[in-house]
């Protein structure tokens, strides 16, 4: 993750737990690099895929069904910003689970995302 989408789901998180403070919307350790030396980095690494972290996670997850879904996945994305492999697949695999999944690229998208799946 890019400092731009760093800052734009900063602002989502801050909108959210304003507007939802009873709801859980989720952060996972996604696109970061850990400070050490190459080995210290595996040892992190493999210890945070031991504890279930999955490349291509998306970055936020809204703990709260809909009508349709058990849960939302969303991926902060800048204007120009595109999915990975790994994220599409994420994605695939979300959907197929029953969960929805979202790319949004501004809070103003993120406040439509969110307001939408809690109609």
């Amino acid at each position: 993750m890019n400092r731009i989408e760093d800052s734009i789901q900063s602002s989502c998180v801050n909108w959210f737990r304003l507007q939802y403070p009873g709801l859980m919307l989720l952060s996972f350790p996604a696109g970061y690099v850990f400070g050490g030396n190459k080995t210290k980095r595996a040892i992190i690494g493999k210890r945070m895929k031991n504890m279930g972290y999955t490349v291509g996670t998306a970055d936020l997850f809204l703990a709260m069904p809909s009508a349709i879904y058990h849960g939302l996945f969303i991926e902060m994305k800048t204007a120009k910003g595109r999915q990975s492999p790994a994220q599409k697949d994420f994605e695939r695999r979300a959907l197929m689970s029953g969960y929805g999944y979202a790319i949004c690229r501004s809070v103003e998208e993120f406040m439509e995302t969110i307001n939408g799946h809690l109609k």
